[in-house]
């Protein structure tokens, strides 16, 4: 959650009876924990996180609507962050230069009923114990830079929810009784508790729909913006929301929670409480479209060219008239060729979120030609998405309809089209697949005629470039252990 705003101490907020928020039940699937640190991404940790729900009902039901509590079990969270976790990530953080973005925060809850934010204060990593025994609430922001299991994990999340926005993952640790005062977010919050209780207190309906920044709830029941601003529209008017339509929910070791924009919460540790939560951004329509057309229009020197209203000609009705003129020319185009839109959607929804784990997923596999007797598989450290051709695309990589029978994959910032239907129906059945041999891929164009082996050996190293594909080593190992 963002640091600057968060709850009244619950216990001093509630004065209500208390009204809980009935818990998702457990999947009748056999408990797994929600990542695998050994074999790393499957396409299904969203869905192992919140109990079953799949991203597609997240997002029709909750995203920006209303709160979801998923009951868990102790060891959900098994291999992915623990404790000892938190602090040998704060000392990695420590090696980091300031502008890596890692940063500690220190949460006093406040013990005042004064309407004002939680005290915030910036530490350093030596100061973070310290900060613990005097009763604050540490949090640890941006932690997928000092931390391999939870970059994959992150990138994961965001891209099986297909969010275009910006994630940041954050670590908190509180001391019994910690918390933060209400507020609400700008952005969707995923957390869930690997250690000890929480207590959140939440409205039950939003105070504001799709707000742009983040604010404080008041004790009249409205509330005030983190930037001290008047509500200028009336969209970014409070609706008041009173203590009594708020309702308590108890998060224990293995749950996890979802709050919408706009939603009021807060929270209190019960005993000593270790938790973490993605904040996910909004990404309006707007930027994706204004990129989308300015890759179309950047060619032209009078839409690279800075407006001087000086100039005659550029202050003149004509000038924008023109400017209009093109503006609507790329729009057709963008309606014939929704292409553009999804590059730029793919691009946006696979970036990893803080982290570059170009050398993770890359594993060495671009240093040498790829035989046929080779063994790959899906990155395991990358975005796992499906988008566009969702009856056929995988979940490690953006895929969409680049022409009949083509296929533009997206992974990170990087790109491949492919416009050969052969190519394009091999790369989908590796997707499918996951893990092959590389010399089978020949067979795989479904119809289409059959792949030279040098043209297969070029796709897969052109996967291998962008990212999607590495040395499937663990199988490797296997198969010399069965031979030996």
């Amino acid at each position: 959650m963002r640091p600057p705003m968060l709850a009244h101490r619950l216990t001093r907020s509630v004065g209500h009876g208390t009204h809980a928020v009935p818990p998702v039940p457990r999947s009748s699937k056999p408990p797994r924990p929600v990542f695998d640190a050994e074999n790393g991404i499957d396409g299904h940790e969203l869905e192992r996180l919140l109990g079953g729900i799949s991203p597609a009902r997240l997002v029709r039901e909750y995203w920006g609507r209303k709160v979801l509590h998923v009951s868990g079990f102790a060891g959900r969270y098994r291999g992915l962050f623990d404790r000892d976790a938190f602090f040998r990530a704060i000392e990695r953080g420590a090696r980091l230069p300031p502008s890596s973005g890692f940063e500690l925060w220190a949460a006093f809850d406040g013990r005042s009923e004064r309407d004002e934010f939680t005290p915030m204060t910036r530490i350093q990593p030596s100061q973070a114990r310290t900060m613990l025994a005097a009763g604050a609430t540490v949090q640890a922001r941006h932690v997928t830079l000092v931390d391999a299991n939870l970059a994959a994990f992150s990138s994961a999340i965001k891209a099986q929810i297909g969010c275009p926005g910006t994630l940041m993952l954050s670590a908190f640790l509180s001391p019994d009784g910690a918390g933060f005062k209400t507020h609400f977010d700008a952005k969707n919050v995923i957390g869930w508790q690997i250690e000890g209780r929480k207590r959140w207190r939440v409205s039950k309906r939003k105070a504001v729909e799709t707000p742009t920044k983040g604010a404080l709830y008041l004790s009249n029941g409205y509330g005030r913006y983190e930037d001290g601003s008047e509500p200028e529209e009336p969209w970014q008017q409070f609706r008041r929301i009173p203590l009594k339509d708020f309702v308590d929910v108890e998060l224990a070791q293995g749950d996890a929670f979802f709050v919408p924009a706009g939603v009021w919460h807060g929270c209190d540790a019960q005993g000593e409480s270790l938790s973490m939560s993605f904040a996910v951004a909004h990404c309006p329509v707007a930027d994706v479209l204004a990129t989308a057309l300015g890759a179309l229009l950047g060619g032209e020197a009078s839409w690279r060219s800075a407006p001087v209203l000086a100039a005659d000609e550029l202050a003149s009705d004509a000038f924008w008239g023109a400017r209009l003129g093109e503006l609507r020319r790329a729009i057709d185009e963008l309606e014939r060729k929704p292409l553009h839109i999804r590059r730029e959607l793919a691009t946006r929804v696979t970036a990893l979120p803080v982290r570059d784990l170009d050398e993770a997923g890359s594993n060495g596999n671009g240093r040498k030609e790829i035989g046929k007797d080779d063994l790959l598989r899906l990155s395991p450290r990358r975005a796992l998405v499906s988008v566009g051709d969702a009856s056929e695309a995988s979940e490690a990589s953006e895929a969409s309809e680049a022409s009949e029978g083509g296929l533009l994959l997206c992974v990170g910032d990087r790109s491949l089209e492919l416009d050969d239907p052969r190519l394009a129906a091999i790369t989908k059945e590796i997707l499918r697949r996951r893990r092959f041999r590389a010399g089978d891929c020949v067979t795989w164009a479904r119809g289409r005629g059959r792949v030279d082996w040098s043209s297969a050996r070029d796709l897969l190293g052109a996967l291998v470039a962008i990212g999607a594909l590495e040395a499937d080593l663990s199988t490797e190992r296997a198969r010399r252990r069965m031979a030996g």
